[in-house]
């Protein structure tokens, strides 16, 4: 997953599997930090910055669940904002709506576990899951176009949709496998 802030800044994550790294470069790209997540997460798939700042990064930690991780300070501190109780699944897409609602898919590979996102509306510092469906949808992409309206993209299936914040969901006859979902104005 990557991330980029204004002209200058770009941050990436991966890989989803093994080596879990964080990249962060802010001069377009010429000169990358590297810090390795070895301890944190055994994989990385997608992160979101707000600004230069305030940022998060998802993935697995094995045995554990999925999570996501907040920084606030540029890349000094990082902090596990998020674990959820699944031994092998992962945060795997973000969405930050107005700077402070974020949302996340959860993929799974748990064939008798509903399929749920998170979501937070203070800027990731706590979280909720909210069920998609008690139906197995391996989620992936995610994106809203308002506080109401998103979409989340079930692998091999068409979009899920959401009208109340993610309270409640409807499965769609709009695209399969959608694996990003992203806001262009």
């Amino acid at each position: 997953g990557f991330s980029h802030i204004g002209d200058s800044s770009i941050f990436a994550v991966g890989a989803y599997y093994g080596s879990s790294f964080f990249l962060a470069s802010h001069d377009q790209g010429n000169t990358w930090s590297i810090k390795n997540f070895g301890e944190e997460a055994d994989g990385l798939v997608d992160c979101y910055f707000i600004d230069k700042s305030t940022g998060f990064i998802s993935g697995i930690k094995e045995g554990e669940g999925a999570i996501i991780l907040k920084i606030s300070d540029g890349g000094i501190t990082w902090r596990n904002v998020l674990t959820t109780d699944g031994e092998s699944e992962y945060i795997w897409k973000l969405d930050i709506l107005e700077d402070s609602i974020i949302y996340g898919s959860d993929e799974h590979f748990l064939p008798n576990r509903p399929s749920f996102i998170v979501k937070s509306i203070d800027q990731g510092d706590t979280w909720i899951q909210l069920k998609v469906s008690d139906d197995y949808l391996d989620l992936q992409g995610i994106g809203f176009q308002d506080k109401d309206t998103g979409w989340v993209g079930p692998r091999d299936k068409a979009l899920y949709k959401t009208v109340n914040g993610g309270q409640t969901w409807f499965p769609t006859e709009e695209a399969h496998n959608v694996n990003r979902i992203f806001r262009v104005n």
